[in-house]
């Protein structure tokens, strides 16, 4: 079972990609390589996947069958000198590294910065970060993008997506696919790259661009990401995937001095990975309505010879197709839209979220937004010191003003305007303002630094190096001392689940139910109950119980013999009086556990 998860996860992060990047020749190092190959399996997967389940051919037989292939192709090319060489995998950029004495002070310890920054994020994956780390413990990730990636594991397209591109669930169902049965840990282990992706880009960037504002850009994308989402970063949600996703598509327009005959490949490249960006979740549309921009400025640098003219139509001719490639799965939408199996709710979360106050009062919309901003990071960081850095970045970086013109400041108006009813909406903006902060951080220092100080970080670096190597070394020696078995991995998912949505409601559940066997079916607003293990086959969630009417409707359907009521929404009070003043029919077996009520009903409901 581990084997093929570990298969799984090569065909989603990597094989696709790679063979991409080696049928086109391009050879840029072993950093950018694997990043490309990531960035680019994930799309192409999505396309591949989605076609074979319109053609209902995604089964084992089917992707054994191409897994096969691409290994085949693969070995065909390592045996063509021609088109599998060393420089697909150079580690120069990686030996430098390590590289002190070519480099300026402050670069220098800007890349001890952007190390330490990835150091940390490891560190708090593996010893601070007290989430679950086997299983999908987010709400939309338990009561959303979990059970699309198995539908789609089952060769169903999911008919209740709503407005929601599929990207992630599809590659989830890889690992469900492969493996074999529902163990989460897999595609648990996929959300981990995301983040370290985001950081491999800065830092690749910087290596290549000679500019050490991406390095802290690392540090700054490390501090906005464990301020805003903490462990909810790797949960399950979608936001950080799409905020890496939206740096991959621009990826390549920002490195500079691109040679001549890789600059054409680098377009196609760049389309694909936007393609990829719009698939993963709507944000990703912004970084499209920005990218002919963008690919205009690559242009102008690498091919200053083409006119005006020239440049804007190969602009809106790229986002051209990256639109079309929309069409597939949007066609499908609007077919479910048009017989009214699906509903689209684009609009009521642009207008508030189904908040009636702030539904066209956009003050109060902004208001809201850096009210729940300021929650999680320090006012006068974001206030002060953000801005100024802003305003820095752009009077010394010209290449800064339109990332933060055409980016930065678009991404925040729409997030505080329409998306800050929940602040990990603005995921996508981070990796972006983060390079922005980081070049006006790295002026700052610039302007500020003294000699004497530097050079003596400069001489000692080594040793910080050497120290974080070395934990690095150890931690990785005690992740794989653990001998992993089908059982533990399916025992360890079992209790894991346990800690998904409000533990202490699940604690509660399972305490009853090793005392008191189930007698029949639960009705429940409280999603993640109908996930954990032991309760999948006999529950009913229904998330519409906020009125008596529609509580009554359902007990009538489904005739449960439980009801588990989650109390939080002030909605509920009609049904916990309607309970309560019928106490022949429902009697309780425990109440406020974390505004939990279950209730046993007796004998077979009868509506009156």
């Amino acid at each position: 079972m581990f084997f093929l998860g570990v298969l799984a996860l090569f065909q989603i992060v990597f094989l696709p990609g790679f063979l991409l990047l080696t049928a086109l020749r391009y050879r840029e190092g072993f950093l950018k390589t694997v990043l490309l190959s990531f960035g680019l399996s994930i799309t192409i997967n999505y396309f591949l996947i989605l076609t074979l389940t319109f053609l209902h051919l995604y089964t084992p037989a089917t992707l054994i069958s191409l897994y096969c292939i691409e290994c085949l192709m693969l070995l065909c090319m390592i045996s063509f000198k021609n088109l599998l060489t060393p420089t697909h995998f150079s580690l120069k950029p990686i030996s430098t590294f390590f590289s002190f004495t070519e480099q300026s002070s402050l670069i220098t310890i800007s890349k001890l910065a952007g190390f330490f920054a990835f150091v940390y994020l490891i560190c708090f994956y593996s010893f601070y970060d007290d989430a679950p780390k086997s299983v999908f413990s987010s709400w939309d990730a338990i009561l959303s993008w979990n059970p699309w990636a198995q539908q789609w594991a089952q060769n169903i397209l999911p008919p209740h997506t709503s407005d929601y591109p599929q990207l992630i669930p599809i590659n989830v169902s890889l690992t469900y696919l492969i493996v074999g049965n529902q163990l989460e840990l897999f595609g648990k282990i996929f959300f981990y790259t995301f983040p370290f992706a985001i950081l491999g880009i800065l830092w690749d960037l910087a290596n290549r661009n000679k500019q050490a504002g991406f390095f802290w850009g690392m540090v700054f994308f490390i501090v906005f990401l464990l301020k805003i989402f903490g462990n909810q970063s790797i949960s399950g949600y979608a936001d950080i995937p799409v905020a890496s996703m939206c740096l991959f598509s621009l990826y390549l327009l920002f490195i500079e001095n691109t040679p001549r005959t890789d600059c054409k490949k680098s377009i196609f490249l760049s389309v694909i990975l936007t393609m990829g960006a719009i698939s993963t979740k709507q944000a990703g549309l912004l970084v499209m309505a920005a990218y002919p921009i963008f690919l205009y400025l690559f242009l102008s640098k690498n091919f200053p010879f083409y006119s005006t003219t020239q440049k804007i139509k190969i602009s809106l001719l790229s986002l051209l197709l990256i639109i079309a490639s929309l069409i597939p799965w949007e066609s499908y939408k609007l077919f479910l839209y048009y017989h009214h199996l699906d509903y689209s709710n684009s609009l009521p979360l642009l207008e508030g979220a189904g908040d009636q106050v702030m539904r066209h009062n956009y003050f109060l919309k902004v208001k809201h937004s850096l009210h729940l901003l300021f929650r999680l990071m320090d006012k006068n960081f974001l206030v002060i010191i953000v801005p100024i850095l802003i305003i820095l970045s752009c009077y010394s970086a010209k290449k800064m003003r339109p990332i933060a013109l055409w980016l930065v400041l678009p991404m925040f108006l729409m997030w505080a305007l329409f998306f800050g009813y929940d602040v990990r909406n603005i995921a996508y903006l981070l990796p972006f303002l983060s390079i922005v902060l980081g070049f006006g951080f790295q002026f700052l220092l610039q302007f500020l630094s003294h000699n004497r100080f530097v050079y003596f970080l400069k001489t000692h670096g080594i040793l910080a190096y050497t120290l974080l190597s070395v934990l690095i070394t150890l931690g990785g020696l005690l992740k794989l001392n653990h001998t992993y078995k089908n059982k533990k991995l399916i025992n360890q998912q079992f209790i894991a689940m346990k800690q998904i949505g409000i533990p202490q409601i699940n604690d509660f559940m399972y305490t009853y139910i090793n005392k008191n066997p189930l007698a029949g079916i639960i009705m429940t607003n409280y999603g993640p109950l109908c996930y954990l293990t032991s309760f999948t086959s006999n529950c009913f969630y229904r998330p519409n119980l906020l009125s008596l009417d529609l509580f009554l409707k359902n007990l009538s359907e489904l005739k449960p013999s439980y009801i588990g009521l989650l109390t939080i929404s002030s909605k509920t009070k009609a049904i916990k009086e309607y309970v309560a003043n019928h106490p022949e029919k429902f009697e309780m077996i425990e109440s406020h556990v974390a505004y939990f009520n279950l209730y046993y009903i007796r004998g077979s409901y009868e509506k009156s």
